[in-house]
């Protein structure tokens, strides 16, 4: 070896190892730089009471059930667990801490998400070598990656960034398919992408597809084949499959309930075009790149090789309709785009090698072009200092290259590039607030302290202090709550927690189900201890324990969350009564469908059921009058705290110009002394800013026209009540112009107050799996009731026998019994749940059988060539041989002859076959799934089932009598379950949506989808499982040229 080589050969091992170590340290300068001192890598807000909470949450599941998987979550009095799928269900870091249950859950999500960082740059780095002759524009690429302004989301909304290096690890996954023809790296790359964030799962694909026909048809050395993008589908949809778990019950859990996306996007702004740029410039709800990557891709469009790429990945920054289709539909949100990033690192890294070996000139129509987002961005100063050092830093360049500097000293000159990227990262991420390490928030008590308590489990235990960060926080195991705060809610059990019980909604969106003072809520719903400051505790509550003036509180007289009631009042009379008084209503009776109890064998307590006339005789609500209320007062009382007010007669209103935050006191004429304060006013914004509201602490927020996820809440509703003697109230008012319409008040006496109808239930301490078992004993007909939010997916067992769930209270479960003692057992389970589990499983075997099945077909591949080739010789001879003998028995007998002719059309026998089998094996299939309906099977299961039955008739029938096939059986078994698997996964799919949305008939439903899958399943045995050898066609072809040939040797 000589020296050179050995130099290069040195050198190149110094870059494998020095460039990831340069990379890992970059990355962790630039964490320490946004880091301040005694904080924790995330931040206030959603990482703090949704990412880190509900990764909390999971692991007391674990801790309590030792379920991975469970069905539901204390949250929200009783969810479905893939409500919080979204928060990292199956997530590595979070399986993780199930076996370090000692480590702070903020310390797991926090590394984890800095070792992603780090992995990210190193990864893009690896990638980018493969397309680059210089490994430092590969380097380049890998700080441009890590410096992206996006990543502000890795301490602040973790699943917009977590997929990335996956996603990488995707883009490596082609090239493998590409080069070796293995898909396993592009499977497991894409089954990770799911688990960490399913929203991005379209945009990562269609990535993916970008990337796939850039090297397939505008690569040098690659082109592109139909078993590649047999093999890439395959890949997808086996990783579909295998992730089917977590994706089919969630995809079934959003169609049944609504997504608050706040106000629909209009047409006109779907169509437009963004010229701003903000998707891909600075933002870091975008891709958060420099004005470097828009000049380099408005440059590469100039090269045929990266012009469809280019052109591709403009489109969609610019385009907003790209942007809602990625979005599901939903909105206009550029968020959606930062899957985009490793391309666009790509073209930058190519151009900048290029404009470093000269390969390409500067263009100043590019340059030009690049001021564009000046007119449309709010980053306008930014964008011309990134220009301006941009330009510079190139005209340095260009210079030193002019006077002949060597390319060691251009190269690091080149680096300065990177300069205002790390720059803006640095100022964007600092502006986050950081969680101090030292933060207590979400444990002011210690579980410990909270178990020697001896709490009730069949109560729950709501959090009054800092509702935004203990929102999703289960303080102790076993105990369910009613707050909970997740992008999937009950669309159900929300309209209840805010429109019906009026609880006051105090952040900006309508998502976040937080707790505050509501002494009726708090009895319907079982809401037995709370944790709040000793100085704000609401009535019928008193203090158990107390530390840093925060108190737990017990009130002894709520509802537990299981219980029988013979008093009811029918749904259509209490729909007669009006805020507040329907609230008492539901305080003092069991609200019940009356036709639905009616419908069931068990009867319903129709004979004691309220009439709305005679509760509103005895209600304990009293209406104070708008002549009573002293509005003079209270002008007058604001006024001198600076506010200017103005009352208009006509209308009722009091408009508010309130200059700074203003706090004022409102002293009653009349104090309260068990009883409660309930207040209701109209809120209007003229100028379109937000609105906040605080009586007693109460918050009430009306979100500003440009919020996100508007809350809509225009009429502020306050329950103010205590143990103590209320003398006035403590006003707080927000800055701003609004005005106060239609302005209620009443007084509601809490003396004599609740159900006097309730039969308690013996509940028994080990459910297991279930949510409620026990007994209940009543003396006469009435409702076992329960505050267990109604969806599907819920399984009651009464006395042993199957019964449906009904509604009672507007929006719980509920069922009617008859007098005596009765068992009941009742468990919920997601819907698709399991059937998703076979699929993954089905799916999973599929992936790991593969590799062996490809060995079999190719050394099977060597053995049909030598056999096709014997078979020919021999057949070639029978011919000569017997050739004439066969001419003349075939001539002299046209039965034959037609016989003959109308079987060698290939076409007509086997379509004729395939109907034949094809209505067999339907037969089969609706059989098999008819049966499995009838015994109340789930149709997703019996579909799956249906489908293993058929599949086998299927294959045999289809192998031995339609096309008769010779392949061999190992591979062509293979191709046939894989393939007809993939129309299972379509198959059922299309059920889900005929079935869960359209509310069509599982028969229907059925006959529906068959039309689909039939005309598909001949397809793909006709032109991929059951195609003929090419031996084998040679062999058919060359029959009729020997036959010619032999007529005219006799001829002659």
């Amino acid at each position: 070896m000589n020296q050179n080589t050995y130099i290069h050969h040195t050198g190149k091992k110094l870059h494998v190892l020095f460039c990831p170590l340069l990379l890992t340290l970059f990355t962790l300068l630039c964490v320490l730089l946004i880091l301040p001192k005694d904080s924790i890598f995330g931040s206030e807000g959603d990482w703090f009471s949704q990412h880190v909470a509900v990764a909390q949450q999971f692991r007391t599941i674990f801790q309590e059930t030792g379920q991975i998987l469970p069905d539901t979550s204390p949250l929200g009095a009783g969810s479905n667990i893939y409500d919080f799928s979204y928060y990292g269900l199956l997530r590595p870091d979070v399986l993780l801490s199930f076996a370090l249950p000692q480590v702070p859950m903020t310390v797991i999500i926090s590394v984890y998400a800095i070792l992603e960082l780090i992995a990210g740059a190193n990864l893009c780095c690896y990638w980018l070598k493969k397309h680059l002759s210089r490994p430092f524009f590969s380097f380049m690429g890998g700080i441009l990656y890590a410096c992206a302004a996006c990543f502000y989301h890795a301490h602040h909304q973790i699943m917009f960034v977590n997929y990335m290096p996956f996603l990488l690890l995707a883009l490596l996954g082609i090239d493998r398919l590409l080069e070796k023809k293995k898909h396993g790296l592009l499977v497991l790359a894409l089954v990770m992408v799911y688990l960490h964030s399913y929203y991005f799962a379209p945009a990562v694909l269609a990535v993916l597809l970008l990337y796939l026909i850039h090297c397939m048809y505008f690569m040098p050395g690659k082109s592109a084949h139909l078993s590649l993008w047999l093999r890439f589908f395959f890949s997808v949809g086996i990783s579909i499959g295998i992730a089917a778990v977590l994706l089919l019950p969630t995809g079934l859990d959003l169609l049944s309930t609504k997504k608050d996306a706040g106000t629909a996007p209009a047409i006109q702004e779907i169509l437009s075009l963004d010229f701003s740029m903000k998707s891909l410039l600075y933002h870091p709800y975008g891709c958060g790149l420099t004005i470097l990557s828009l000049y380099t891709l408005l440059l590469n469009i100039k090269r045929k090789s990266t012009r469809l790429l280019s052109l591709a990945l403009l489109l969609c920054l610019t385009v907003n309709t790209c942007s809602w289709l990625l979005s599901g539909m939903l909105y206009v949100r550029h968020k959606v785009l930062i899957p985009l990033i490793p391309l666009l690192i790509l073209l930058c890294a190519l151009s900048l090698e290029r404009l470093f070996e000269r390969e390409e000139r500067h263009s100043l129509i590019c340059g030009l072009l690049c001021f564009t987002p000046l007119l449309f961005s709010e980053y306008s100063p930014a964008l011309v200092l990134d220009a301006g050092l941009t330009a510079g830093i190139f005209a340095l360049l260009h210079l030193s290259c002019k006077a002949g500097a060597p390319q060691k000293v251009r190269l690091p000159l080149t680096l300065l590039l990177c300069l205002f990227p790390m720059t803006a990262f640095i100022a964007i991420g600092r502006q986050d607030k950081f969680i101090s390490d030292t933060d207590t928030r979400q444990h002011v008590f210690s579980s410990e302290e909270l178990e020697e308590l001896n709490f009730d489990r069949q109560y729950r235990f709501d959090t009054l202090t800092e509702p935004y960060a203990n929102v999703n926080v289960l303080s102790l195991t076993g105990m369910g709550k009613t707050t909970m705060y997740s992008s999937v809610t009950d669309s159900g059990y929300a309209d209840f927690y805010y429109n019906t019980m009026r609880n006051p909604i105090r952040v900006r969106n309508r998502v976040a189900l937080m707790s505050d003072a509501n002494p009726m809520f708090s009895y319907l719903m079982g809401i037995r201890y709370i944790q709040a400051k000793s100085s704000r505790l609401p009535w019928g509550y008193s203090p158990i324990a107390e530390k840093e003036g925060i108190v737990i509180a017990e009130n002894q007289h709520v509802l537990p969350t299981a219980y029988a009631s013979t008093g009811t009042m029918a749904q259509t009379e209490y729909e007669k009564l009006e805020f507040p008084y329907s609230l008492e209503a539901m305080t003092r009776y069991t609200i019940t469908d009356m036709e639905s109890g009616n419908s069931t064998d068990s009867g319903t307590a129709s004979g004691n059921s309220t009439a709305a006339e005679d509760f509103m005789q005895t209600s304990q609500i009293t209406a104070v009058s708008k002549d009573s209320l002293d509005l003079p007062g209270l002008i007058n009382l604001l006024e001198a705290q600076g506010v200017v007010c103005e009352w208009n007669q006509a209308d009722c209103s009091l408009k508010l110009s309130v200059k700074t935050k203003t706090k004022a006191v409102i002293p009653l004429q009349k104090p309260l002394q068990n009883q409660m304060l309930i207040c209701a006013l109209n809120v209007t914004s003229p100028s379109g800013r937000e609105v906040t509201i605080d009586f007693n602490g109460i918050r009430n927020k009306l979100s500003g026209k440009h919020a996100p996820y508007p809350n809509r809440n225009d009429t502020f509703t306050w329950m103010v009540s205590s143990n103590e003697e209320i003398r006035s109230l403590k006003l707080e008012l927000s800055a701003g112009t609004y005005i106060l319409s239609d302005i209620r008040l009443w007084i509601m006496d809490l003396s004599q107050w609740g159900n006097q109808n309730i039969w308690e239930v013996n509940a028994s301490p080990e459910k297991g799996k279930s949510l409620f078992r026990g007994f209940a004993s009543l003396q006469e007909q009435g409702w076992f009731v329960t505050s267990f939010p109604y969806r599907d997916g819920y399984q009651i067992l009464l006395d042993g026998e199957h019964v449906p769930a009904c509604r009672v209270n507007t929006e719980f479960v509920g069922i009617p019994l008859t007098a005596g003692t009765h068992e009941i057992v009742i468990a919920y389970q997601p819907p698709g749940k399991r059937i998703s589990l076979i699929i993954s499983l089905l799916s999973l075997v599929l992936f790991l059988v593969t590799p062996l099945f490809q060995r079999s077909i190719r050394h099977a591949t060597v053995r049909n060539r030598i056999f096709s080739k014997r078979f020919f010789i021999i057949y070639q001879s029978l011919i000569q041989k017997r050739g004439d003998m066969m001419k003349k028995f075939l001539s002299s007998n046209k039965f034959y002859e037609q016989l003959q002719m109308m079987f060698q059309n290939n076409s007509f026998r086997e379509l004729f076959s395939y109907l034949l089998t094809g209505g067999a094996t339907t037969f089969v299939n609706y059989a098999v799934y008819l049966t499995l309906l009838h015994t109340n099977a789930e149709y997703l299961t019996a579909n799956t089932i249906a489908w293993v039955f058929a599949v086998g008739f299927a294959y045999v029938t289809n192998r031995k009598f339609v096309f008769r096939s010779g392949n061999q059986i190992g591979k062509e078994m293979f191709s046939f379950v894989s393939m007809r698997f993939l129309t299972l996964i379509t198959e059922n799919l299309l059920l889900a949506f005929f079935i869960q949305s359209c509310q069509f008939r599982p028969v229907i439903s059925k006959i529906a989808v068959s039309f689909v899958t039939v005309a598909a399943n001949y397809v793909i045995c006709k032109c991929h499982i059951f195609q003929k050898p090419a031996s084998c066609v040679k062999a058919s072809v060359s029959l009729p040229a020997i036959q010619q040939q032999k007529g005219e040797e006799s001829h002659e």
